[in-house]
């Protein structure tokens, strides 16, 4: 009996990874396709959270402004049940704490848990206060 072994490791990392390809340009072309639809900020904002949120079948997804002050929810879709962010004027004391430069600078955030992360309480406990368990946070600059 003869037998042979292959290593598939770098195959199915290739796979994967063009899987996330196709899937973001899915995610673009459909969110483009829905913005051209209308050039009104509001509108605009609101096709892209609801059709982020469907393709990446999330709980929620948000798009806030970064202020001096806080940050302010311009834009959500959040499944029925969950505490809603729109509208909301949030200070995070931890936020505040030189975050808004990274952020303007294009710094991405990813938490998969706010238990297990190297995060500071008072962060975890506003996280909580909306229901959030995971987190990614992607800057979308204006200039």
């Amino acid at each position: 009996m003869a037998g042979s072994h292959t290593d598939i490791t770098e195959r199915k990392l290739a796979e994967e990874e063009l899987q996330r390809q196709n899937f973001r340009s899915l995610l673009f072309a459909n969110v483009t396709l829905k913005i051209r639809q209308s050039l009104e900020i509001d509108d605009i904002l609101q096709t892209s959270v609801t059709e982020v949120r469907q393709l990446l079948n999330e709980h929620r997804v948000v798009i806030v402004q970064l202020r001096p002050d806080g940050v302010l929810a311009v834009a959500e879709s959040v499944v029925p049940g969950f505490p809603v962010v729109l509208g909301e004027h949030i200070i995070d004391e931890c936020f505040q704490a030189g975050y808004t430069e990274l952020y303007g600078q294009g710094r991405v955030k990813a938490i998969d848990d706010i238990y297990q992360a190297d995060i500071q309480d008072c962060h975890v406990e506003l996280l909580q206060r909306f229901a959030v368990r995971a987190n990614l946070v992607v800057p979308i600059m204006r200039h």
